[in-house]
Parts: C-alpha cells; structure tokens; sequence
C-alpha cells in the first residue's frame, strides 16, 4: 500500500516558522526544525516539534536562501538529543503552488541528509527517513 505523506505542527510553532520564513522584503528564506513520526493505515504523517532557528551567519539570504553545514550539525545534534529527525523548511514567498527543486539543491539536501543520518540514526522500526524538506507552507520531499 502507497501511504500518503503530511506533516502536523502547533499553532504557535506554525506561527513561529511563518514569522522567519515569510520575510517582508519578499526574499526566500529558510530554517530547521525537528520532528517525529506518525505511521498509520493510509498516512504517514511528521510531527513537527521545534524550531531550530538560524543563528547569525548559519544561513544566507540572496533572493534565494542558503544554510551552512555548521547550521545542519547544530540542528542534527539537537534531533538526536530529543529522539527526532530534521526538518529543512523553506519559502517561495511569490510562487504559487510546489515550486521544483534543481539538480545543485537536490545534490546540495541530499548530501545533508546523510550527514543527518549519520548523527541522529536510523529509526528501523518505523523505516522513517530522518530528513525532510518542507518548502512553506507546500509540503516537499522526503529523503
């Protein structure tokens, strides 16, 4: 059976994201958070659990939006620490609907997700990847 893939968060963490994803001068931006899963019949669902905000020069903004290995790591130890898997949300504040990623972001978020891997573990009973990307407020991949 093919299950269905969606994500959950609070208001207030919803609000938090919004808040650093959404910017006023119309650039894309990004942040991690953590997450855990749910599994049932039809759906497989991340929970969203807390925000792991940039600090100073661990992202960068250019019209698009970049983060550092530095930001990756800080993010993945603070998983590991509470059992979850990472996150990587990002905005298109002025497209409408999913937006594809290109080869160097599919490449770039992949070579992240191992690494993520390697510091937070596997969860094999649940066969649950521990990297997703969230493009806000669309929903994206899994890796």
């Amino acid at each position: 059976m093919n299950r269905r893939w969606s994500s959950a968060l609070t208001g207030d963490l919803h609000d938090e994201l919004t808040t650093q994803l959404l910017r006023s001068d119309g650039q894309e931006d990004v942040c991690l958070a953590t997450y855990r899963p749910s599994t049932g019949v039809e759906r497989r669902t991340a929970i969203l659990r807390s925000a792991v905000m940039p600090h100073d020069n661990e992202r960068l903004v250019h019209g698009n939006a970049s983060f550092t290995t530095e930001y990756v790591l800080r993010g993945a130890q603070q998983a590991a620490r509470e059992g979850s898997g990472l996150v990587a949300l990002h905005s298109h504040p002025i497209s409408h609907g999913w937006q594809s990623m290109s080869r160097a972001d599919r490449a770039t978020e992949a070579g992240y997700a191992n690494l993520v891997r390697e510091i937070t573990g596997e969860n094999a009973d649940l066969n649950w990847p521990r990297v997703a990307d969230l493009s806000w407020p669309h929903l994206g991949l899994v890796w």
